[in-house]
């Protein structure tokens, strides 16, 4: 068996790993199996990789190296531990199979999305005790780099505190990945080393640190006289507010240079598109904001989203107008299917739901909000035929059997309205049920043409 190995192992082509693991199967006794019919080549690695950790004494010395590196690539740390030991390892292979993992890391975006960090720092502590480390400026950025991405507190904590890092490298990379992880820690050991910016690359330190919630992080970055919480139009405070971290947006806010009111009034528009009512109520608390810029978009975004108790709120401020930009709050609120805000809305006296040609009806017929369309009914402004009766002509076309139902009640609802095309698009999309309705209402007619006879005469009239 060993003559058989070392014949085919003689004969490899390095080009082709699927030879080197059918040589391994040959001499371990394991099945040989096709390299493209795994997923995951830690899968493949599982049946063999006890195997060529064992055989690798059989291989020569360039074969070894290759494989070597295959191991590294692939974050087997134990297979790497046993076979590090190896007579035929090289000090260039270890350090090829380092700088290579760094370069294939920066090149091919995600192709080590899964890197074991500790691969890393193995492999970069074996070298320099061997005093064969070799690595570039460029290489050790690239490291410091991979392992703040890929590793956790306790891995970016010794890797700082390695010799020959710049942890200013990467227009600072380090510390704006600690902030965006809340390593409390770790921000403490870098803020005290002179070469650290934390207001490098805009500001993004604090900027990770407000988005990502991490409120004793911001507290630390804001005594820092080199960072900036304005930097980027107070992106800081319009992330913390998008967000909804009210603390770290109090924090902001007492200390005094960020601007609620950037952007047109971004962060409270952003707080009520998302449901944060208390970082609202905390923004209408400043003097400086104005919750009714960009066309009391505030409460028309609320209702929209369905945030039912800001829209609540919003109503009882002074400065707020529901029915601003044409009554956008109760339209999309139809739009979307959010009863409880047109039911609400509609009894303000400002709000007309027929706005638009009666947009609210039509949206809310095309998709099948049942509850809205009888609601909006229930009001003398609203005309569902507006449009050449877009509102049945979309229930139709769209298989909304109970608007449809519904509708055909309505005395000036016209089914027939646009060359029939209420039963014509139900025949053509196979609403059977609605095919039903429309003839016993007998107004509209079975067409005479195959549904796709003429079907694109009538079909984008909508």
């Amino acid at each position: 068996m060993i003559s058989e190995w070392e014949i085919v192992a003689s004969n490899l082509n390095l080009k082709d790993w699927s030879q080197l693991y059918y040589a391994i199967s040959c001499i371990s006794k394991v099945p040989f199996v096709n390299v493209g019919a795994y997923k995951e080549s830690s899968q493949l690695f599982g049946k063999n990789c006890n195997d060529i950790s064992r055989y690798m004494i059989l291989l020569s010395d360039y074969l070894c190296d290759d494989m070597f590196f295959y191991i590294v690539s692939q974050g087997h740390l134990a297979q790497l531990q046993k076979s590090i030991t190896s007579a035929h390892i090289t000090t260039a292979a270890i350090n090829n199979a380092l700088v290579s993992s760094i370069v294939l890391n920066q090149l091919v975006d995600g192709f080590f999305n899964d890197f074991d960090p500790n691969i890393a720092l193995f492999l970069f502590d074996h070298l320099q005790k061997q005093n064969s480390l070799r690595l570039s400026k460029a290489e050790y950025n690239g490291l410091l780099k991979l392992v703040v991405e890929s590793g956790t507190e306790a891995i970016i904590n010794q890797v700082i505190q390695k010799p020959g890092f710049n942890l200013a490298a990467n227009n600072n990379h380090t510390i704006i990945s600690v902030c965006k992880y809340g390593y409390v820690h770790i921000l403490e050991r870098l803020l005290a080393k002179p070469e650290v910016d934390p207001g490098a690359n805009r500001n993004m330190a604090i900027i990770n640190a407000c988005r990502f919630g991490h409120y004793r992080i911001a507290e630390m970055l804001l005594l820092d006289p080199r960072v900036d919480p304005t930097d980027d139009e107070n992106c800081a405070l319009r992330l913390a507010c998008e967000h909804g971290h009210l603390q770290i947006v109090d924090l902001l806010l007492n200390d005094g240079r960020c601007e609620p009111s950037c952007r047109n009034n971004y962060p409270i528009r952003i707080a009520s598109m998302n449901g944060h009512l208390d970082i609202i109520k905390r923004l209408i608390a400043d003097d400086r904001v104005n919750p009714s810029a960009n066309s009391s978009s505030a409460i028309g975004y609320a209702a929209e989203n369905g945030h039912l108790e800001i829209v609540k709120y919003l109503l009882q401020v002074p400065k707020i107008d529901p029915s601003a930009d044409s009554d956008y709050a109760i339209r999309h609120a139809a739009e979307r299917g959010r009863f409880d805000i047109v039911q609400l809305l509609i009894k303000d006296r400002r709000v007309d739901p027929s706005n638009r040609n009666n947009y609210a009806i039509r949206s809310a017929s095309q998709n099948g909000h049942f509850e809205i369309v009888k609601l909006l009914l229930q009001d003398s402004r609203v005309n569902a035929a507006d449009d050449k009766n877009y509102a049945i002509r979309t229930a139709c076309r769209y298989g909304r059997v109970e608007v449809v139902e519904l509708l055909l009640s309505v005395p000036n609802v016209d089914p027939t309205d646009v060359n029939d095309y209420c039963i014509k698009s139900a025949v053509q999309f196979g609403h059977e049920k609605i095919v039903s309705l429309l003839l016993q209402d007998g107004r509209a007619r079975m067409p005479t043409t195959p549904p796709l006879g003429g079907l694109f005469d009538y079909l984008f009239v909508i």
